[in-house]
């Protein structure tokens, strides 16, 4: 089956570059999936909030409505690999 009607040039080296945090949820797995099915080119992984804890370890309050402050190592992540869409 055909899942992506993206060209191929569209996802070379010029794509768009995605960043991706779960943000300690369990999103990782089905996402780097999702991005494999459609033969999208590997978003940038946030590697300390890739997996699954339910302590939220590395933010003090575990919601992306909050901003900066729960953001900031997907932020890090972007800026440090040149990715402008943070998911």
């Amino acid at each position: 089956k055909r899942y992506s009607f993206i060209s191929a040039k569209d996802k070379g080296a010029n794509a768009l570059k995605v960043t991706f945090t779960p943000m300690h949820g369990v999103g990782g797995y089905w996402m780097t999936r999702c991005f494999e099915s459609f033969a999208l080119p590997s978003f940038v992984k946030v590697d300390a909030q890739h997996d699954p804890d339910p302590e939220f370890s590395t933010v003090e309050f575990p919601n992306p409505e909050e901003g900066a402050g729960a953001l900031k190592l997907s932020m890090e992540a972007a800026d440090g690999n040149k990715s402008v869409l943070i998911l």
